[in-house]
This record gives C-alpha cells, structure tokens and sequence, in this order.
C-alpha cells in the first residue's frame, strides 16, 4: 500500500505565557508547563485493529518541571532527542527496506 500522506503542521492555541495547554495524555509531575520547541505538527497513521485513520500529534516539547527538559511526542508516548533520532533512522531503514524506490 503507497500512500502520499504528507505530515502538516499544526497551529496551537497557547497560553498567554507561551506554554502549551494541559495535556491528559502527557501528564507531569506537579502539573509543570510544556513549551512548544520547534515545529508542531501531525501525521495521519492507520489503526491496524480499527482500520481507521487517525490523527497523530508529533512535536518537540520542554517540560519545565526541573527533571525532564526537553522531550519529543509522538501521540501519547514521549522520548528523549536521542530516542527520537534513533527511532527516525529506523523508520528510513524500514522504509527503504521495504520499498526500494526510497533507498
């Protein structure tokens, strides 16, 4: 299955000191801000099991609770920068693997 689904950027309404609004799927600890860091945007994945199309937030987040700092979001899981990197060049490898017109 090709699909040509591009990833688009998503605009969100902040808070008047720059910070993102609460997110129930991103909890903190002692409900600290979350500040936009880079572009905030969206990819449209299938959902195997429901064969639906869903919208999934990905962006760069810092969490100014003194501990976590800056994270990447990926729906409702988080990792560190390096995490990310890593989970990128294993989605290219996967991708030219299995489709050898993006090698």
């Amino acid at each position: 299955m090709t699909t040509n689904r591009p990833q688009t950027l998503v605009s969100i309404d902040l808070h008047e000191d720059g910070s993102l609004p609460d997110d129930p799927a991103h909890p903190n600890i002692d409900n600290a801000a979350r500040y936009p860091v880079g572009v905030q945007g969206t990819c449209l994945l299938r959902h195997d099991a429901t064969d639906e199309f869903v919208n999934v937030r990905v962006g760069g987040v810092y969490v100014d609770d003194g501990i976590t700092g800056t994270i990447v979001e990926l729906g409702p899981w988080s990792m560190s920068p390096l995490e990310a990197k890593q989970l990128g060049e294993t989605l290219r490898y996967l991708a030219a693997a299995t489709d050898p017109r993006l090698a």
